[in-house]
């Protein structure tokens, strides 16, 4: 609305051009010279000011209703960022601590591709998971996932794995009692080793889709058969 307000004085001195451009240039440019009557411009100047006046007055109103109308009004929530196409990314989330309570690790890292089926695929490899965070509902992202990513639609909560376990599959039972995710890895050699002295410690992160909100049901690690912290 102040920026609207702005455009109040130009529109009025326009105006003013419009109707009497005569009496626009006696009280405004008339002082400047001598003799005002031997230096008044003719009929064909006054005329082309007129014109003129018109367009800048039609251009700062269409300026101004322009501005009120669609100025500031969007409510719209902020488009999710995307990530470009990859397995991963490679840095952790806002701040350590807060990946630290997640999932007891310094960095986490969103595997993208693990793709939600309803069998393990053959020649799978079991991977234990190791911690869980449910997703709110609403756009915000949890202060834990990694920046510049973005979870899959649908997706419920989120489990951890080791480093280095190379996830490709997850498989989810759901029954009113409780929720048992598996996590598979086509890879029965990749490395899980710990972290040595020093060095942060990095986790996977699986994304799992549910056809409902998981509540109060326990996750129940397939692998193992124990229930998820």
């Amino acid at each position: 609305m102040l920026l609207v307000l702005c455009f109040v004085p130009f529109i009025a001195l326009t105006l003013w051009g419009v109707l009497s451009p005569r009496s626009q240039w006696e009280r405004l440019q008339a002082w400047a010279h001598r003799r005002p009557e031997a230096n008044e411009p003719s009929a064909a100047a006054f005329t082309v000011a007129r014109v003129a006046n018109g367009v800048v007055l039609i251009a700062l109103v269409a300026g101004a209703v322009g501005l009120a109308t669609h100025g500031g009004t969007s409510t719209a929530a902020p488009a999710p960022v995307t990530t470009p196409s990859g397995n991963a990314a490679s840095s952790s989330s806002g701040t350590r601590s807060e990946t630290r309570a997640a999932f007891d690790a310094d960095v986490a890292v969103l595997q993208s591709s693990v793709s939600q089926v309803a069998a393990p695929p053959a020649n799978a490899h079991p991977v234990p998971i190791q911690r869980y965070q449910p997703v709110p509902d609403g756009w915000r992202p949890p202060a834990w996932l990694p920046p510049f990513q973005t979870l899959p639609a649908g997706t419920g909560l989120v489990v951890s794995v080791a480093a280095g376990s190379a996830p490709s599959a997850v498989v989810v039972q759901e029954t009113a009692e409780r929720v048992t995710v598996s996590v598979y890895s086509g890879c029965g050699t990749c490395a899980t080793a710990a972290p040595r002295p020093g060095q942060p410690v990095e986790v996977s992160l699986v994304a799992v889709r549910l056809d409902g909100p998981l509540g109060t049901r326990p996750v129940i690690d397939g692998s193992t058969g124990a229930a998820v912290s």
